[in-house]
């Protein structure tokens, strides 16, 4: 094996210290997550194929790609003093990237005009009444503007020197390394995201230094001998070129550092590992995990491990806070699960075997504003279609707001809060919601029916609304004992857990009450100490400390003390912020 140069050492300390910055933080090992995107290429096909930068190019293309530039033109590119100090890159690769704009500017030469090239990576120039403008992308396109003159149109040439195809095959070699690692260092599998408490129970944040160790020490492609390392498997960095090694570090380097400038500007505290070593030197077998005020009541994680546990009816599944899309942010309630498929006669609401639940924590807005130009919730009279509407329903719940149940278009359903003993004498009907109070299945079946039926209050779902309607009417309940959600959300058999093992969701028990209501109580206030103060501060201080009326961010705050870290620092996110992308986002 060559020895390392110093180049490779530096970079390998600095991606060592960095490393170690997110071993004693598993929320900062949660801001890590991918894409889910893979790559053909797998080891059992023997070296990642030499050259392989960018791909091939089009059919039509004449010119040169970058994993085709002569290595004596490439090493003989002289970078401005600006570029060389740039650590996000390799050099070979800021070489390229500079020798693309060289290209763009020589072009631009051919065409007629005098061009130069900028620090930004455009040429431009101009000779007569033509004028040239060029730029270069990092992925080798170079796109040209011809103008010929001021009265004439003007028409763009572009002029490729590499583009990539759509086959996962053509990514550049040091990417596919990369993304290789990347998903090594997330637990392997298809996991994109992580949640904190399960980072600790799986001991997987010193995980990211290991690999570091590990792959530098690596053996040069085609040097590896299993019988002297003393295993059969090579490091995935074995199968790649020195050059993709080296360019693969330069990402990793960048992708950490662009998370640890997202995770300091939305207000992160860091602490120095001696620091971090001297606070786990104490005794933190007999501390109390802490719980946030913010943290619902009665809340509290299932296992993940056992697919059984959480599927089933009753469960919370809160969104991880990096989820994008529609479910942001989203808490949703199993209301039915089977296993295996069912006939939409025998009663299933999703007409087949999987989950069928609906999202609780958001209202269903109406298109149209109120006098100020804000939004507003729909009230059921504006869901339903007026010939659908017989008038007692209008009159007991046509000012009723509705909630979003989900993206899968299904018919109003209602929610309603009874005594058993009420339920019985009106006869509304409807399944009961239980309350899950273990994560052992077995264990709780048998007391499904005292948490639920026989406590104060029950929450059904799908009653008789119309049954409902007339005794609001009569004034037997109240026309706040129901809620009312349209759409919902299904999952096929296996849909569910398969999101899960991907960390979207954390899935919680707690209190059926939350799915009624969309809203939760929180831990007990500590005891006022304000009442004599002076100025108000310490009553102002004590305001800033009253739980906001936010379901995920109470659930989050519920599921774990770096959850609570995680969801507040994603809460008080401002503007989109392109840090916070996917690692291998590219």
């Amino acid at each position: 094996m060559a020895p390392p140069t110093a180049v490779a050492r530096t970079l390998y300390r600095s991606l060592l210290r960095t490393a170690r910055q997110y071993g004693q933080s598993p929320v900062l090992c949660s801001l890590l997550h991918r894409t889910g995107r893979t790559d053909r290429w797998d080891p059992k096909q023997g070296p990642y194929p030499c050259g392989h930068r960018g791909g091939g190019r089009d059919s039509s293309d004449n010119s040169t790609k970058p994993s085709d530039i002569p290595e004596e033109e490439l090493h003989s590119v002289r970078l401005p003093p600006e570029s060389a100090r740039d650590l996000s890159r390799g050099y070979d690769e800021l070489r390229r990237t500079h020798y693309r704009h060289t290209r763009a500017a020589g072009r631009g030469e051919e065409l007629g005009a005098s061009a130069a090239v900028g620090d930004d990576g455009t040429a431009s120039g101009s000779s007569g009444n033509v004028i040239v403008e060029g730029s270069a992308a990092d992925d080798g396109t170079i796109k040209i503007e011809i103008i010929p003159g001021d009265d004439l149109d003007s028409h763009l040439e572009e002029y490729v020197m590499s583009k990539f195809r759509n086959g996962s095959n053509d990514r550049p070699s040091h990417e596919v390394l990369f993304r290789k690692l990347l998903q090594e260092v997330m637990g392997g599998g298809d996991a994109q995201m992580r949640f904190p408490s399960h980072i600790v129970s799986d001991n997987d944040a010193g995980r990211l230094e290991e690999v570091v160790r590990r792959e530098f020490r690596a053996p040069a492609l085609g040097e590896w001998d299993g019988s002297v390392m003393g295993s059969s498997v090579p490091p995935i960095s074995a199968y790649f070129t020195n050059d993709s090694r080296r360019e693969a570090a330069f990402l990793a380097l960048r992708e950490l550092n662009r998370k640890l400038v997202w995770a300091e500007s939305l207000g992160m505290k860091f602490m120095s590992v001696a620091r971090k070593r001297k606070n786990d030197g104490k005794d933190e077998a007999t501390a109390a995990p802490k719980r946030s005020r913010q943290a619902a009541k009665d809340v509290y994680p299932m296992r993940t491990n056992s697919p059984s546990s959480y599927l089933r009816p009753g469960t919370f599944l809160v969104a991880h806070p990096l989820l994008p899309g529609y479910f942001s942010r989203a808490v949703i309630v199993i209301l039915e699960h089977t296993d295996v498929a069912a006939d939409e006669d025998e009663g299933n609401l999703s007409g087949a075997g999987g989950t069928y639940g609906v999202i609780v924590n958001r209202p269903s807005m109406s298109s149209v504003p109120t006098d100020n130009g804000a939004l507003r919730p729909r009230a059921l009279r504006e869901v339903l279609r007026p010939d659908c509407i017989p008038p007692i329903l209008r009159r007991s719940f046509g000012d009723s707001t509705v909630r979003e149940g989900g993206p899968v278009n299904v018919s109003v359903q209602m929610l309603s809060i009874a005594s058993p003993d009420t339920e019985e004498a009106l006869g509304i009907g409807g399944t009961v919601l239980p309350m899950v109070l273990s994560d052992d299945r077995d264990e709780q079946l048998e007391h499904i029916s005292a948490a639920a039926v026989d406590s104060d209050l029950a929450v059904y779902f799908n009653g008789d609304l119309v049954k409902a309607a007339g005794q609001v009417f009569e004034g037997k309940m109240d026309r706040d004992d129901f809620s009312f959600l349209v759409g919902a959300s299904v999952w096929s058999v296996g849909q569910l857990q398969s999101e899960i093992e991907r960390g979207f969701w954390i899935p919680c028990r707690g209190p059926p009450q939350i799915a009624y209501s969309g809203m939760c109580e929180h831990l007990e206030e500590e005891e006022d100490t304000s009442a004599s103060s002076a100025n108000g501060k310490e009553r102002k201080d004590e305001k800033k400390k009253r739980p906001k009326p936010d379901l995920w961010l109470s659930m989050m705050c519920a599921a774990g003390e770096g959850e609570a870290e995680l969801a507040q620092l994603i809460a008080d996110e401002g503007e989109y912020d392109v840090n916070g992308e996917a690692c291998d986002d590219f």
